[in-house]
């Protein structure tokens, strides 16, 4: 990121990394935040029938991530800082 911020002209950069767990309380919950975000745009494209086999397969998807919180995910951000 350092790198890239150099080649199109910032000075003065600060990059962050930042870890974070992410828990949803259950699948119906992962499915929701997924419809309000990043899929929405590809369910809209879909027939129902379809949605619901997608949901079908992610709620599967969704048990190797299933703990005593509930689903967990961890990951990483980045946060850059510069001057142009």
């Amino acid at each position: 990121m350092h790198q890239l911020l150099l080649l199109i002209g910032f000075k003065n950069i600060k990059v962050i990394t930042e870890n974070y767990t992410l828990v949803f309380q259950n699948a119906e919950e992962y499915w929701m935040q997924m419809q309000r975000l990043g899929w929405r745009y590809y369910l809209n494209k879909m027939t129902t029938a379809d949605q619901e086999k997608l949901k079908e397969y992610t709620f599967k998807k969704l048990q190797s991530h299933m703990n005593t919180d509930g689903i967990s995910f961890e990951r990483e951000v980045l946060f850059a800082y510069g001057e142009k």
